[in-house]
């Protein structure tokens, strides 16, 4: 059974998160009447959600939002507090959400095994619910400067995507989760056609703009919650998407090379309709082991490469790597 409550309007505070974000917390407990009490101390910025075993929890993981935090029990039925957050700190998806141990187990090995697993923080029970909110807090103000360090980190000024460093990291977590689990894994790169000669003619504080606004446009077709739009450098743009195979990928490549065109940017030096264009290289691989996730961007640029000198203002898909087939 999985329970959902919202915080009620009494509930205590402490010190204060940022107030214009809701978090959001899981807890994992098959004990109502531990999860009322829980509920009552909440702050009303926090929303809750609870489920009664990891398979509820893991549920909830793939059809809600994912929490800012995760509050785990040990002694569940069939899979216990220690192999769950193990499963989670495994998933590229999950494996940055803090976890808080809530449990009974009061022994140095229990302690031991739950931070070995990856937990946080460690209370036992019977608990203050006052402490657990304040342990709950701490998690939550953590969690904030990291994200404001990691978004300072991990994002291109010009363009508020993510920048290179994060695409890389994120190739390399997709490309192992893919293979593990036989998905499919596409990339598009796009780069601005004649982006030198806009810049020469209109001047590049106009092709910082123009860049900005091509990259809001690349940006909106990442409409699930894995895939990833990145600045990879100069006014080249990438998109990976996890669980995407060649149909899927071939439809983005539509959209992104006629959604710049319908940006309507003037450019002189264009050689359609005086338009702003992009030229778009695909690829849709299989990963294995044996690939190098390298190998990816490689031919997806072979491909960028191939729609430009075909024309420009178009797209080229690469033959795929891997086979689908083997999976």
């Amino acid at each position: 059974m999985t329970f959902f409550y919202s915080a009620p309007e009494n509930a205590k505070t402490h010190s204060p998160l940022n107030n214009s974000v809701k978090h959001r917390v899981l807890i994992v407990d098959d004990n109502e009447m531990e999860l009322m009490v829980f509920r009552a101390s909440l702050n009303e910025n926090i929303i809750s959600s609870f489920a009664a075993s990891a398979k509820d929890a893991l549920n909830l993981l793939k059809h809600q939002p994912l929490p800012d935090l995760i509050v785990l029990d040990i002694v569940m039925p069939v899979e216990n507090g220690y192999e769950f957050c193990k499963k989670l700190k495994t998933d590229y998806q999950t494996k940055h959400i803090p976890i808080i141990f809530l449990t009974a187990c009061k022994n140095l090995e229990d302690k031991t095994k739950a931070f070995e697993a990856g937990a946080a923080d460690y209370v036992t029970k019977p608990f203050f619910p006052e402490e657990l909110e304040f342990r709950v807090q701490n998690q939550l103000r953590l969690l904030e400067e990291k994200r404001r360090l990691e978004k300072l980190a991990f994002t291109d000024d010009l363009t508020s995507l993510a920048n290179r460093r994060s695409y890389n990291q994120a190739l390399l977590d997709e490309w192992s989760r893919s293979a593990r689990n036989k998905h499919a894994l596409s990339l598009l790169l796009l780069d601005i056609d004649d982006f030198k000669g806009y810049n020469d003619f209109y001047g590049h504080d106009a092709g910082d703009k123009v860049l900005a606004r091509v990259a809001k446009m690349f940006s909106s077709l990442a409409v699930r919650a894995g895939d990833l739009c990145a600045r990879f450098g100069g006014e080249e743009l990438v998109l990976l998407l996890p669980d995407c195979n060649e149909e899927g990928a071939l439809q983005k490549a539509e959209q992104a090379v006629a959604g710049v065109i319908n940006l309507n940017i003037d450019h002189s030096h264009s050689l359609h309709k005086g338009l702003l264009t992009a030229s778009v290289g695909v690829t849709t691989a299989y990963p294995r082991a044996d690939i190098d996730s390298l190998m990816l961007f490689k031919v997806t640029d072979e491909a960028l490469y191939k729609a430009k000198t075909q024309g420009k203002n178009r797209f080229h898909v690469a033959k795929s790597i891997g086979y689908a087939g083997d999976l």
